[in-house]
């Protein structure tokens, strides 16, 4: 019996094998690589393209004197697109900006209109509150941080 002649079929099949596996191995990583490169593509595009129809103002914030301190927040919606959520950065102080909070509100604000916002804050007092606006283009949901609005004279009601 040729030994010779068996190894070799043997050795064929493994590299074959190898190669097999080697190739579903690389179309998998291909495949999720396009499309996870694709997705940030398109996120950043319409995020891009989004964020430069948002601009919102804050026109007067006031706090009323209650323990926990209640929040009343007037935003305009300045741009084209509707705003689906604010998110709200609230800072104690205005210099130090040692102890802050996040508190998102879900109130819808159409373009060209101003909606009251009220938060209940955890902090002692108010000085500063930044407001980041978010719009959506279908299930996404899109952050525009570099427009938001800020206003540090807040009074008390």
């Amino acid at each position: 019996m040729n030994k010779k002649g068996v190894s070799l079929w043997i050795e064929f099949v493994l590299l074959m094998g190898f190669a097999v596996a080697l190739s579903i191995f690389l179309n998998n990583w291909m495949k999720d690589y396009t499309t996870e490169t694709t997705q940030n593509i398109k996120d950043r595009h319409y995020s891009t393209e989004l964020c430069d129809s948002v601009a919102v103002s804050i026109d007067g914030a006031c706090q009323a004197n209650s323990t926990p301190i209640n929040l009343y927040i007037n935003v305009t919606n300045r741009g084209n697109l509707r705003i689906t959520k604010q998110i709200l950065r609230i800072y104690d102080n205005l210099t130090t900006l040692a102890n802050w909070e996040v508190i998102e509100s879900t109130q819808i604000i159409k373009p060209a209109r101003m909606k009251r916002i009220s938060n209940i804050s955890s902090l002692d007092s108010v000085g500063y509150i930044e407001l980041v606006p978010v719009t959506a283009k279908g299930d996404l949901e899109i952050v525009c941080p570099e427009k938001k609005a800020m206003i540090s004279n807040v009074k008390n009601c």
